[in-house]
């Protein structure tokens, strides 16, 4: 509903659009959502599990809100401005694919070269721009909106009477004017741009940003992030109903559009924009029905917190009692010390049920249209972690990002601003922004007194509004097994209690295991929760904190922006890696640090290949310890692509060299054997694989890629695989998405896919016994030869074996170099990339004759990219770096092969440590080390079990 304000203004012009076939109409000025909002339709998208969703966050943020403009990619219905005649399709969990078969060119890339570039045009961001406008600095802002201001300075729209009138409040002018400041100085602006990433160059960072035209990259001296907050409520039963919104989400929606998306309201949470949002709400005709406060605010050191408020900024301390006594005139109902335990509805929220003193015998149900939920903030400093910024915990809980005075991180140069740290509102925003901005000029922090007591005052307020609104809700106690705790994949609380009951859990571990995490908004609603649950079942935790590492992009972008077409080259490209050390300490569970413990066989390796050697020998009753420096399946193993590849990769292939005595061709063998034991395997143990074989396809463009093809063919013939040669006609028939630019292709019968997140787990699973010792999070720091075997120091204990197996893929030389064994495996560092899921369009492994590819549909109906592209990897923070370079190039190759992918957005991509070798795996004992075994493969994920 629009809301009604008593100014008389000249009406916007009306728009009129069609969502999913229905006539609407919006205004000039409105985004898709308020527009939408406005015409009462809140549940316009299906969930993974077909229940109706609708916008959350208002700010791009959760990802919920997808629609379809004209046929365009999958966009956010809360950034993308209403045109008129829009045809706007909702987005359901998989997308529908544009059907095309016309490859599309490259998109533009822009590159410019600033010294200063600020991220966000918030408070923050718009202040250090206004610090630096006479410095002589050349500045740029970008941010992701139309229009700058942010959360806080959104300004009015078209579609709003306040754009119009005069009747706009100091929040509205003080923004108007910080934004005309800057806007009239030098400062290059750029809006409805996202920023997907950024990496560290000599003396500069390099940050790539898309928009609907391609790229934009952006080399800058210094880096302000200043990207701002999203609200982070609890969960319970019915959050992820259409009409639950965050309470930023709503004002977004009163303030700039004029709207209201229901007409009774509760707004329930914790803090003062709460009172804000209700009070506005209230003067524009919407019924707020409750306000649920989670505080008890009422208490001896509330009230002199407050009395503490009043004396530091009593404008502002007046402005909230006087919305507090304006609701209560109004008739709204007011609980303290009170909290939403449930909401209930059959395709929107219908109904809330509040508790109150924490007592489940004093409740109240309120009839609601919508229901606004304001808790706690995250900051957005996923760039921070990208780039490697140290973080550290705050006394709270909180994973943060560790500041100097000035706000510069752990980087030089990289400054982390305003909410986007340490959520504390906007006045403290804006003088965290001048210190930073001031920090690269002449180091002057405050430029008067009054701005030293400024600051210090609004420091203060802010601790005191802290204490009147401190609460602690343990809403774990209030999840149901049907509570919904991952928004995006659906994943419910005892789904992810259930996956608890081993003590080798860790983030990375759920994520694989149960999807949780791996949605469109990337785990930001959901990694605090699952965090949370893991230490409700494991409190003896040593490691309590953990986050998502993130990866590029940030923000899920459309294939068609990235692609950009790259050389390819021979194989894999060998980068050195360093062993995963863990801290040498005795472990509390453990008292044997200077024990020696004896074990028959010990292998070295928590992933594949050591999974496979402990099954197999699970019944030859032997005390067999597996040891992994991180979780099982963690490294190569857990991001492995999950290609069973029988024939022979085309890069591993050379015309008229290689043959049936190669170590290439000799590897065929075995990895055609490997796909047997899989399928014996999951027969065997009735396991969940997601096992699929339905041939693999490797296309040809050009004539001397069919001659490689025709040859390599022949070649696999005589190994005994099910290969040959076919028409473009008969690709299309096995794969009817494929470009029409192919000239043929090969088909091999025995290649599939499997689903390495759970594929490993489960052969664990089944190798478990009592014989069997799991160690995670236990480095190998010395191992020594004796005359019975061999000595083995970990971490966090000393081990004896006669036989070890050297299972640690890309580290297995740097275990070997232990017993100065020098072997020609090196480790080569690998990407992967996988985009949203969409409705089924592939049903073989693809793979390309003369470019890196490999692609296939996993059975949750995302597209797996990859193929050998390389990545880069961080010696200090231990981990791989996708490279933007070979994401680039990866999806070029890929939209080359099936053009219809071009409608779709990519989600994330990420690393593996995987190994290079000349041609054939390296397997067994050397006579200078008897019993000390290697198990190491290329292909290792598909002759695993062999």
């Amino acid at each position: 509903m629009r809301l009604r304000f008593p100014n008389k203004f000249i009406r916007p012009k009306k728009l009129k659009f069609n969502f999913n076939g229905q006539h609407l109409s919006g205004l000039e000025g409105d985004t898709v959502f308020s527009a939408l909002s406005a015409a009462n339709i809140l549940g316009f998208r299906e969930d993974r599990k077909g229940n109706k969703r609708g916008a959350f966050c208002g700010m791009g943020a959760c990802q919920d809100c997808l629609v379809s403009i004209n046929g365009g990619v999958p966009e956010r219905a809360c950034m993308a401005k209403l045109k008129d005649e829009s045809e706007i399709a909702s987005v359901d969990y998989k997308v529908k694919v544009k059907n095309t078969f016309k490859e599309i060119d490259c998109r533009e890339k822009q590159l410019y070269k600033t010294d200063v570039m600020i991220i966000g045009g918030g408070p923050a961001g718009l202040t250090v721009a206004d610090e630096l406008k006479h410095s002589g600095i050349k500045v740029m802002i970008v941010d992701e909106r139309p229009d700058l201001g942010g959360q806080y300075f959104k300004q009015p729209s078209g579609a709003s009477p306040l754009f119009r009138t005069l009747n706009v409040d100091k929040q509205f002018k003080s923004g108007a004017n910080l934004i005309k400041r800057v806007k009239l100085s030098n400062t290059k602006i750029i809006c409805s741009v996202s920023v997907i990433g950024a990496k560290k160059k000599e003396g500069s960072f390099e940050v790539y940003c898309t928009h609907k035209n391609g790229q934009i990259i952006i080399s800058c001296t210094s880096l302000f992030l200043a990207s701002g907050s999203y609200e982070v409520p609890y969960p319970f039963s019915g959050w992820d109903l259409p009409g639950v919104f965050t309470t930023g989400a709503v004002q977004g929606l009163v303030r700039s559009h004029n709207v209201s998306p229901g007409e009774n309201i509760v707004v329930a949470g914790s803090g003062p924009l709460n009172l804000q949002v209700a009070a506005e709400l209230t003067r524009g005709g919407a019924r707020v029905v409750c306000l649920v406060e989670a505080a008890k605010v009422l208490s001896i050191k509330t009230i002199f917190a407050s009395i503490g408020m009043l004396l530091l900024a009593p404008q502002l301390f007046l402005t909230g009692i006087k919305n507090i006594f304006y609701l209560l005139l109004k008739g709204v109902n007011f609980h303290l010390n009170s909290k939403i335990i449930n909401a209930s509805g059959k395709e929107s929220i219908k109904e809330v049920k509040v508790v109150q003193n924490d007592d489940p015998e004093q409740y109240k149900i309120y009839e609601t249209d919508i229901l606004c939920l304001g808790y706690e903030y995250k900051g957005s400093h996923e760039l921070a972690s990208i780039l490697g910024a140290k973080t550290e915990y705050s006394s709270d809980k909180k994973s943060i990002v560790w500041l100097d005075k000035n706000y510069q991180t752990s980087i030089k140069n990289l400054f982390l601003i305003g909410d986007a740290g340490i959520f504390r509102g906007a006045h403290l925003s804006i003088f965290e922004a001048k210190v930073a901005a001031r920090s690269i000029i002449d180091d002057q922090t405050f430029q008067s007194y009054w701005e030293m007591f400024d600051y210090f005052r609004q420091m203060f307020f802010q601790k005191n509004l802290k204490q009147v609104f401190s609460n602690s809700i343990d809403y774990l106690s209030l999840c149901k097994n049907t509570t919904v705790i991952c928004r995006c994949e659906s994943i419910t609380f005892e789904r992810l209690y259930s996956e608890l009951n081993k003590e080798s859990i860790d983030l990375g571990v759920i994520k694989r295991e149960t999807r949780a995490g791996m949605g469109r908004c990337q785990g930001r609603y959901c990694q605090k929760l699952l965090t949370d649950i893991i230490n409700l079942k494991n409190p003896n935790r040593i490691n309590k904190f953990e986050r998502f590492a993130s990866q590029f992009p940030i923000k899920p972008v459309p294939i068609d922006s990235l692609a950009q077409e790259h050389t390819d080259w021979k194989g894999y490209k060998p980068v050195p890696v360093k062993s995963l050390k863990r801290i040498v300490t005795q472990d509390p569970r453990f008292n044997t640090f200077k024990t020696n413990i004896t074990f028959d066989v010990v292998i070295i390796g928590g992933g594949i290949i050591g999974a496979s050697v402990a099954y197999f020998l699970r019944n030859h009753g032997l005390d067999i310890a597996i040891i992994e420096a991180g979780t099982f399946n963690s490294q190569a193993s857990g991001a492995n692509a999950g290609s069973m590849h029988a024939q022979i990769l085309s890069f591993d292939y050379e015309l008229g060299k290689t043959n049936k005595h190669s170590n290439v061709a000799q590897a065929v063998y075995l990895q055609n054997a490997g796909i047997k034991l899989w399928k014996k395997l999951q027969k065997e143990h009735n396991l969940n694989l997601e096992l699929e074989f339905h041939g693999g396809l490797m296309v040809a463009e050009t004539e001397f890629e069919m001659q490689k093809l025709t040859e390599k063919t022949e070649l696999e013939k005589d190994l005994g695989l099910k290969s040959k040669i076919i028409s473009p006609k008969e690709a299309l028939d096995i794969c009817p998405n494929l470009s029409r630019n192919l000239i043929g292709a090969s088909f091999c019968e025995e290649e599939g896919k499997i689903n390495p997140l759970i594929a490993t787990t489960e052969l664990i699973k089944a190798a478990s016994n009592k014989k069997l010792k799991s160690m995670y999070q236990e480095s190998v720091n010395l191992i020594q030869k004796t005359s019975t075997g061999y000595k083995i120091k970990t971490s966090k204990r000393n081990i004896e074996s006669p036989i070890i197996v050297n299972a640690s893929g890309g580290w297995s030389s740097e275990i070997a170099s232990h017993l100065s064994i020098s072997i020609p495996i090196k480790s080569a560092p690998q990407q992967m990339v996988v985009t949203e899921a969409c409705e089924k369009i592939i049903n073989p492994l693809l793979a390309h004759a003369g470019r890196h590819l490999t692609m296939k549909q996993s059975s949750n109906g995302n597209i797996i990219i990859g193929g050998g592209w390389n990545a880069d990897y961080d010696i200090q923070s231990e981990r791989t770096q996708t490279l933007h370079s070979s994401i680039e190039g990866n999806l070029w190759v890929a939209r080359k092969v099936i053009p219809c992918i071009s409608s779709l957005n990519i989600l994330r991509s990420w690393g593996a440590v995987g190994v290079t070798i000349d041609g054939a795996p390296v397997i067994g004992d050397i006579e200078s080390c008897p019993n000390f075994y290697f198990a190491v493969g290329a292909n290792g994920y598909t002759m695993g079990p062999e």
